[in-house]
């Protein structure tokens, strides 16, 4: 499907007869997008696209239609994370079976922190010039919102509050909390006693480690679990410093590194268990998971290097 208006606004692509043309031509549909956003692209996977063509251009300024219609490759990168996260949206649920064969399902997360990532510093330059007290107030107010939104939806759409920004946010908003009130109280360090941070260490450490023992994918729990592990680790990050002895022990160089290879271990492991499924006719032994597990440490390795 193409709009043969170039470039074409959101209004001219007519992207409601998508799902038509599919059902009427008993067919996949694809999408030409020559639109200068990549707005209407996302729309056309929600509605049911399996082909996207989109032009990219090394620079937008340069002579012509096609450049200034066509995307950086920021925005095609965003375009890719967008689409990506409606698209295993709409065709399955995260703790479905065949979840488990899909290479790159764990790029949902990357869709959410880029949306984020471009939601987050607008408002901040925003509201900057309010008190920090309205500001932290502005921000916990979108973060309890986002949460109670996310104990909603659950209820209805599981998959919607799984992979998408609206219930998603309250996660990243603690992160922003804990950011802003470090600068906003630069010594409340020094204020707290060393007990209590020891304390609230060790109970953000044992609120991390409880959802992976008693975790079963449960829908009325979910919501519990994720939340228990980000005041977890908001709890660390306030309070376990060098002076704490999980400051300590988080700070020896053995678990630096592998904190430092967090990234491309989550990038690598999910791809590498899928390929192993996928190449299996029954379920992996356990001898092959731990041989992938110490592939994927290994992989993470050279690629961080």
């Amino acid at each position: 499907h193409c709009a043969s208006s170039y470039p074409s606004s959101l209004k001219d692509k007519n992207l409601k007869c998508i799902p038509i043309l599919r059902d009427l031509l008993n067919t996949e549909i694809g999408f030409s997008g020559h639109g200068k956003g990549f707005e209407g692209t996302v729309g056309a996977v929600a509605l049911g696209s399996k082909v996207i063509e989109k032009h990219v251009t090394l620079n937008k300024e340069m002579a012509g239609p096609d450049h200034a219609a066509s995307l950086n490759f920021e925005q095609f990168k965003e375009l890719i994370l967008m689409s990506n996260n409606i698209l295993l949206y709409i065709t399955s649920g995260y703790w479905d079976i065949t979840s488990e064969f899909k290479p790159l399902l764990h790029t949902w997360s990357l869709g959410v922190e880029e949306q984020y990532y471009l939601f987050f510093p607008l408002l901040a330059l925003l509201i900057w010039r309010l008190s920090p007290n309205k500001i932290l107030s502005l921000f916990l107010a979108i973060t309890i919102g986002s949460f109670i939104f996310s104990i909603w939806i659950q209820k209805i759409d599981p998959d919607a509050d799984f992979y998408l920004l609206p219930s998603r946010i309250w996660e990243l908003g603690i992160g922003a909390l804990i950011a802003l009130f470090i600068i906003f109280n630069k010594r409340y360090h020094s204020s707290l006693r060393l007990p209590l941070k020891e304390v609230i260490s060790l109970v953000g450490i044992a609120l991390i480690v409880a959802p992976i023992i008693f975790f079963n994918s449960d829908p009325e729990l979910i919501n519990m679990y994720r939340l228990s592990v980000v005041i977890g680790t908001g709890a660390l990050i306030l309070c376990a410093d060098n002076k704490t002895f999980l400051g300590n022990l988080l700070g020896l160089k053995q678990l630096v590194s592998v904190g430092l290879m967090s990234y491309s271990l989550y990038l690598w492991h999910q791809p590498l268990y899928a390929f192993l499924r996928i190449g299996s006719l029954s379920e992996p032994s356990n001898t092959a998971y731990i041989f992938m597990f110490a592939l994927t440490f290994v992989i993470a390795y050279f690629s961080l290097k």
